[in-house]
């Protein structure tokens, strides 16, 4: 679970095990809300292999923005590819 702090976040970092599998991940806002989410990055077990998670239709969802809410993304991680899905 990530808490949003005093502001957005570019660079959320997902750093994946040695087998393939599915994860989820809450993201609260804080009492302020409006905090967005930029890159969606995933490495691999080793810090290698450098992606960005693919997500359906394209592109990353829209998060809530309300203050105290929470979205919940669930994510696919291919450890073969070395890829992420969302």
């Amino acid at each position: 679970m990530v808490t949003f702090g005093a502001g957005n976040i570019t660079n959320i970092q997902f750093h994946f095990p040695t087998t393939s599998g599915n994860f989820i991940c809450l993201f609260k806002q804080d009492g302020t809300g409006s905090r967005t989410i930029t890159n969606w990055k995933t490495f691999d077990q080793a810090d290698g292999n450098e992606s960005t998670v693919v997500w359906a239709g394209g592109s990353a969802p829209t998060l809530t923005t309300t203050a105290n809410k929470l979205d919940i993304i669930s994510l696919y991680w291919d450890n073969d590819n070395h890829k992420a899905y969302g």
